[in-house]
């Protein structure tokens, strides 16, 4: 149905977000998002941010009308705000006519488009007066690193990058991280109407296939949907999800960071990363055990050994290798490569 809308100007928001990452105020990783990034802020048009639904900011605009004058719209912070700024904006006669009379007002019933709420985000966290300096005094960005999906770059990223500036005349944060889009095994978008959604609780928890079939009967598909994402899903995990734990989730989604454009996530990388890290919890418990066995085993005793220069050298050897393996962790990760 055509119905009136509330638009944002962009050309103005879109050519300060793009200024961003092309001065270097904002870094973006990996670097072959920049073009995606000013292709879209460079063809930008008006943000409709109207919505018709029962949840969300509601869209500060209001009608204001006198009798006998037509309805005037306005954006204000309150119902009275918007008829002192409709009076203000009245011809002067008519302005004379209403004087000392109250006008109806009333507040529009859209919402704000989520991605308008959503990218308020660092406003409402970091813009506090206690916390920073006021904003455009060259304090910086509001926040360091934000990581999140490419998928989302223009609908989120751009649209925080965009209110920031405007608002507090400063980048909402420093680096944006991008990691490809998840998908299922096959490279299909997860959708509960395909019954390939993977829930990371369900991973880390485990899964019988009865439960997560009534996941999907929670939902709100309709009867063809359901019945068809149940088949779907029975066919994809017959046995449900084993229980992998956390460990394996993290160290999986890792490994997968290597990958370029998406992320094509399969619950036998999942197993695989489940048996690579019981390996290593194994190897723990084996040296702890020995460990016991030694005098003075405490990281105390150790450190003083380090200090006075009583190493053997095969303590020498193990010493170098942990403190080589740290540097090479902690070069990739200010480098963003954690795997």
């Amino acid at each position: 149905m055509l119905m009136p809308q509330w638009y944002v100007k962009c050309a103005g928001f879109a050519a300060n977000a793009k200024s961003l990452v092309g001065d270097g105020q904002i870094q973006m990783i990996p670097e072959r998002q920049k073009h995606i990034w000013d292709h879209w802020l460079t063809e930008i048009e008006d943000w409709c941010v109207s919505r018709q639904l029962w949840w969300g900011h509601r869209i500060p605009v209001y009608c204001v009308k006198w009798s006998g004058v037509d309805e005037l719209w306005v954006a204000a912070e309150s119902a009275v705000a918007a008829a002192e700024k409709a009076r203000g904006i009245l011809p002067a006669d008519k302005r004379k006519a209403v004087e000392g009379l109250q006008p109806d007002v009333k507040q529009d019933e859209d919402v704000l488009d989520t991605w308008f709420s959503s990218g308020l985000l660092p406003l409402t966290m970091f813009n506090q007066p206690n916390v920073l300096a006021p904003a455009g005094n060259g304090a910086g960005a509001l926040s360091s690193v934000l990581e999140t999906g490419q998928d989302i770059l223009f609908f989120w990223v751009a649209r925080m990058a965009m209110l920031c500036t405007h608002f507090a005349q400063t980048p909402p944060f420093s680096t944006v991280l991008l990691h490809p889009m998840v998908r299922d095994s096959q490279g299909r978008k997860m959708s509960k109407s395909l019954g390939n959604v993977i829930n990371p609780l369900d991973v880390i928890h485990g899964a019988s296939l009865k439960t997560l079939q009534q996941t999907l009967k929670n939902g709100y598909l309709t009867d063809k949907e359901l019945k068809k994402s149940t088949k779907e899903l029975q066919k994809l995990y017959p046995a449900g999800f084993q229980r992998f734990g956390a460990d394996a989730l993290r160290f999986t989604l890792l490994l997968y960071t290597q990958q370029t454009q998406q992320i094509n996530m399969s619950l036998d990388n999942v197993k695989a990363s489940y048996h690579f890290c019981n390996k290593l919890w194994n190897t723990f418990k084996f040296v702890h055990m020995h460990a016991d066995k030694v005098d003075n085993p405490s990281l105390d005793s150790f450190a003083r050994a380090i200090s006075e220069g009583d190493l053997t050298v095969f303590d020498r050897a193990l010493v170098s290798r942990l403190h080589g393996m740290l540097e090479t962790c902690d070069r990739a990760m200010r480098a963003f490569k954690p795997a």
